[in-house]
């Protein structure tokens, strides 16, 4: 769990479920957490956009690019800011349930990546 590429790996993994499934099947992710259904393409839109960000933070994990690592905890950091920000201002509750992935998800990169630093560099 140390491992902060294994880290952005998963965190592309779940990114792209996502995304996907709001660009295909938005009403069937709206229904699971009981947030009120549309016709608005705006969503499809938004889960394109997500899609996308999957795309390249499983690129980082492949290439094995710890500044990818880094740069996703800073953006997951602004992830969770502007969720819990949507509620506070009258956006669904369910909003906090994906900001909770979220952190979870930035702790644990966070963490890996403090860990991976601290290691000594392996002797030639």
């Amino acid at each position: 769990m140390n491992d902060p590429i294994l880290s952005l790996r998963v965190w592309s993994y779940y990114v792209l479920g996502l995304g996907l499934a709001l660009f295909s099947i938005p009403n069937v992710v709206f229904d699971i957490f009981g947030i009120a259904t549309t016709d608005e393409v705006w969503i499809r839109v938004a889960g394109l956009v997500v899609v996308a960000l999957g795309i390249v933070y499983a690129a980082g994990a492949r290439a094995g690019h710890v500044g990818a690592v880094r740069a996703s905890v800073n953006a997951r950091a602004v992830a969770v800011i502007g969720l819990v920000g949507l509620w506070i201002t009258g956006g669904p509750w369910q909003l906090l349930l994906f900001a909770v992935v979220d952190v979870l998800g930035t702790a644990w990169s966070w963490s890996a990546l403090r860990s991976a630093s601290t290691k000594p560099a392996p002797v030639s």
